[in-house]
């Protein structure tokens, strides 16, 4: 009976910190403003898979244009790679650390390699999300934070 129990309490208790780790705030439409232009991200979380849309519309002077790109990741931990024709090699592994999501990537692009890592936090009231990025490679250690707030 105490072995069933202390099972049944340990099932209970990974399935309490698994739902309490893999937040679903994150689902939304995201901006940033800056002096010369804006970014939004539009996220989308089902399960385990994060999509990340991002568009960025800037103005310098008489020149405007505008960038798109979605991602998506399965976040469990995985390590995902992407190789491309021209020789790029991306391996990708994405992750939840408490109520953050964490987003690694390793890139090799000839004899350059790069590792990046992106943590997205929500603030508490859940109004602000918070991308802190740490880029390494030949040229050194780069550190960028970025907050959006929900549209």
């Amino acid at each position: 009976m105490t072995t069933r129990l202390r099972y049944t309490l340990s099932i209970l208790a990974f399935a309490a910190v698994s739902a309490f780790s893999q937040t679903t705030g994150f689902t939304g439409s995201w901006k940033r403003l800056d002096g010369s232009g804006t970014v939004t991200v539009t996220i989308t979380q089902q399960d385990s898979r994060l999509t990340m849309a991002f568009a960025s519309r800037f103005n310098a002077g008489h020149l405007s244009g505008s960038l798109a790109d979605t991602q998506t990741y399965t976040v469990d931990g995985s390590e995902r790679v992407d190789k491309t024709p021209g020789g790029r090699e991306t391996w990708t592994t994405a992750w939840w650390q408490g109520a953050s999501v964490v987003i690694q990537r390793v890139t090799k692009s000839g004899y350059r390699v790069s590792i990046t890592r992106d943590v997205w936090s929500l603030s508490p009231d859940k109004a602000e999300l918070t991308r802190a990025r740490r880029t390494i490679d030949m040229d050194g250690v780069s550190e960028s934070t970025e907050v959006y707030r929900r549209q």
